[in-house]
């Protein structure tokens, strides 16, 4: 569907249940960001993956997981794991 906006990409919409995710894609130079991944299933795993083909700091913050090569910080996942005081908690 078309955007708002005259000139702007066109805006891409998912709908699951109530559910509306925006989406625009975008690049971004990750080297030396931190990436926190919530959660250590399979989903977790291919970002994992995808990231490690670039210089970007990874830590995931999960309950339960078996991912071991990188950094695990096992807890429920809270707002402030966001703040960068990460592991802490």
């Amino acid at each position: 569907r078309a955007g708002k906006h005259d000139g702007l990409p066109a805006q891409t919409a998912f709908r699951g249940g109530d559910l509306a995710l925006n989406l625009f894609p975008f690049f971004m130079d990750v080297s030396d960001k931190t990436f926190l991944i919530v959660g250590g299933g399979t989903v977790a795993k291919e970002k994992i993956a995808s990231l490690r083909r670039f210089d970007a700091r990874l830590l995931v913050v999960a309950e339960e997981t078996d991912i071991q090569d990188v950094p695990v910080v096992r807890k429920r996942f809270e707002p402030a794991d966001l703040d960068g005081d990460r592991g802490n908690g």
